[in-house]
């Protein structure tokens, strides 16, 4: 897997993963907007695994805290799909921690997705239907 690999040559062994090159947190935040947490957080949770060898990014690193505040968020949003949730969870289990101790972020309250292709059929069904009456109750307030 790439993101193991980049994880093992750069993390793994102390060396920083610089913004100019691979942003994390930005690419997670920029999957969330565009429904692409299918393709980008699998990558981002092994690029992490790398951590576990490293004594500079080991937890309470603020780059590795921050990170991981904004997987724990994801993780959080509700009717996520199963292997998403996964993913972190696996990802927590790998670096010894516990996912509910975890500072949670709050980048996502400021985000609104563009697609639900990362919520489970429940999730897509509930949103499509409040986005429905949402424009039936917006182009009702018109006639008025």
């Amino acid at each position: 897997n790439f993101g193991f690999w980049l994880g093992a040559i750069t993390l793994a062994r102390n060396k920083p993963l610089k913004a100019r090159q691979l942003e994390l947190k930005q690419l997670l935040l920029d999957a969330y907007k565009h429904g692409r947490l299918t393709a980008v957080l699998p990558l981002v949770c092994k690029i992490l695994e790398g951590v576990q060898s490293s004594k500079v990014y080991k937890l309470p690193n603020p780059w590795t805290t921050a990170i991981m505040a904004l997987l724990a968020e994801i993780h959080d949003i509700p009717n996520l799909r199963t292997n998403l949730m996964f993913e972190v969870e696996v990802l927590c289990k790998h670096l010894d921690i516990a996912l509910k101790d975890l500072k949670r972020s709050e980048h996502l309250k400021k985000i609104t997705p563009s697609n639900t292709n990362d919520l489970s059929h429940q999730g897509r069904a509930a949103v499509e239907a409040a986005s429905k009456v949402a424009s039936r109750t917006a182009v009702e307030s018109l006639h008025k």
